[in-house]
């Protein structure tokens, strides 16, 4: 039998976020003799992940599109899927409008290919996106065959009550014995950011308003007026990068706040930490909190997040409408003693190991009508 041709359509720059790790943990574990799994992104391919995913034996393919470049995406898109043959592609959505045109540019549809949506986001739309919303339900119900999303939020927030019955929840699993807590790991890698004993408050995502970083320094801000030495460790990057440093320096923590760019190895940093934070306005699920937990890590996010995420029971949910003082007594209550090297199991009984969650995505792949 040949290969079944995978083609996972992201139509945004393919840094460090949730999708993109999503997708380099499948591209890392899926059965390379059975299966051709493929990563075209619509903006750039950070050059680490564009190494691995040629590394882990599959392929990258970047449009380079600027962003709200709509009309160069959709030719460079249109131009790639007619020359190319796939028995699957499948169109992570994040963005209403990068969906639209990543559709558009695929009419007419090809008889011989199944076209799946995997919703990443439960964010609820109003105004001129309820309007693209309506338009892309109609062009959904003539192209999508089958449905994903990370969670039930991120399902019932992007598909109707129709389409929710034939949608199948993949989990966002990580390589857990990454992840796995390790004394010598955490000594090495706080001695690499300069801290001994200290506090260490961490936080990974994009500059992006979504993950709410203005509260989250005004949280750490509460911090360190009852912890003078402790730290904020912030990875990521985006369009807010340089307002936040700005905030940094207004509020006198610049001393306090560490900022590292990027990473691909972000099992490393967790290890350091002392406890994770997460204020997002809205997620799909929030990978970042299955990763923290499984390294055994207090973790700490806003109650708009799916409780799907609570796979320790060390993860508390507290509203953005508390103040910064509150959420920052709620930090200083963890406990740092406590034994991080169980968690992993739990993790795994939740079903977010990735090598048990790739399994069950290649038979789902092998049991659909395809055609040669």
């Amino acid at each position: 039998m040949d290969k079944i041709k995978i083609l996972n359509v992201a139509m945004f720059p393919f840094l460090n976020g949730g999708v993109e790790s999503y997708l380099m943990n499948v591209c890392e574990n899926i059965n390379k003799e059975k299966f051709q799994f493929d990563i075209l992104a619509g903006g750039i391919i950070d050059y680490k992940n564009k190494e691995k995913i040629k590394r882990f034996g599959c392929e990258s393919i970047a449009l380079n599109c600027k962003d709200r470049d709509f009309f160069g995406a959709y030719k460079k898109f249109k131009d790639y899927i007619k020359s190319h043959r796939y028995d699957v592609v499948v169109f992570h959505g994040c963005s209403l409008m990068n969906i639209i045109i990543s559709f558009l540019a695929c009419i007419p549809k090809d008889k011989k290919n199944k076209i799946i949506l995997h919703s990443h986001m439960a964010k609820k739309v109003t105004g001129f996106k309820k309007i693209l919303r309506f338009f892309l339900r109609i062009i959904m119900k003539k192209m999508v065959d089958y449905y994903f999303a990370c969670s039930k939020a991120a399902a019932e927030t992007f598909f109707t009550k129709k389409e929710l019955i034939k949608t199948i929840v993949i989990k966002n699993a990580i390589s857990l014995n990454k992840f796995s807590f390790n004394q010598n790991s955490r000594r090495e890698i706080r001695e690499s950011l300069n801290i001994t004993d200290e506090f260490l408050m961490g936080h990974i995502g994009r500059f992006a308003p979504q993950k709410n970083h203005v509260f989250l320094l005004d949280v750490f801000l509460e911090v360190h007026k009852k912890d003078k030495n402790a730290k904020l460790l912030l990875i990521g990057q985006g369009d807010l990068s340089d307002s936040i440093k700005n905030k940094v320096k207004l509020l006198n923590l610049e001393n306090n706040v560490i900022f590292i760019k990027s990473t691909t190895e972000p099992w490393k940093y967790y290890q350091a930490m002392d406890v994770f934070v997460l204020p997002s306005l809205f997620e799909g699920l929030g990978i970042v909190l299955i990763e923290s937990q499984a390294a055994g890590l207090p973790t700490i996010c806003s109650d708009v997040v799916p409780k799907e995420t609570n796979v320790t029971e060390n993860i508390q949910y507290i509203s953005l409408e508390q103040s910064p003082k509150v959420w920052a007594d709620k930090i200083l209550e963890v406990k740092r003693d406590c034994d991080r090297t169980k968690a992993v199991q739990n993790v795994k009984n939740a079903g977010y190991e990735i090598v048990d969650a790739v399994r069950e995505l290649e038979n789902f792949y092998k049991s659909i009508e395809l055609s040669y």
